[in-house]
């Protein structure tokens, strides 16, 4: 049974983002370190919070996210005067946003076998920030034969329907794989 919930919430969406690199040096030599990315942190604590405030919990199965985003251009001080900082794209945010959710709604992210997202206008520093939550679980693999998984609901257009199935007849393209496994 496919279950959904969905969640909107009034929090900015910030994108994945790698902290700051340093080095460490020890008698061994020396190792990078990463600090944690601090706004990516906090806008990640503020997802999980705000959704535990909710009553948000993990859900079993496989599932399948949607994102919706709307995001506000900050506009922060420096030395040479105002700065806006750079518009975010949908990947990057759809990443942090997905980390998010691990352990409040879904067990973990490699259970995630669908996730799309998209952005509710252009950003701005006027833009009224939000990211709305779909999560569809509780899916199942069905194994119909040995190279053909169904994932359940309609992923896949007409057209890319089409191409698939060019693909998976073609005898060259999709040799019948028995065993896997490399010997050493």
């Amino acid at each position: 049974m496919v279950n959904i919930l969905a969640w909107a919430l009034p929090i900015n969406p910030e994108p994945w983002a790698i902290g700051k690199i340093s080095a460490i040096r020890t008698a061994k030599g020396a190792f990078p370190k990463v600090a944690p990315h601090k706004p990516l942190v906090t806008y990640q604590e503020a997802v999980a919070e705000s959704l535990k405030a909710r009553g948000a919990e993990v859900v079993p199965g496989l599932y399948s996210l949607r994102f919706t985003f709307s995001h506000q251009l900050e506009v922060y001080k420096t030395r040479h005067g105002a700065q806006t900082r750079n518009a975010a794209d949908a990947t990057n945010m759809q990443k942090a946003t997905e980390d998010a959710l691990q352990g409040v709604v879904i067990g973990n992210d490699r259970d995630v076998i669908h996730i799309e997202s998209q952005m509710h206008g252009p950003q701005r520093t006027s833009t009224f920030p939000f990211v709305i939550i779909e999560c569809k679980f509780g899916l199942e693999w069905n194994k119909t034969t040995t190279r053909d998984w169904n994932i359940p609901g309609e992923f896949l257009s007409p057209l890319a329907m089409e191409a698939r199935n060019e693909m998976m007849n073609d005898p060259i393209l999709m040799p019948n794989i028995v065993n896997n496994t490399w010997k050493p």
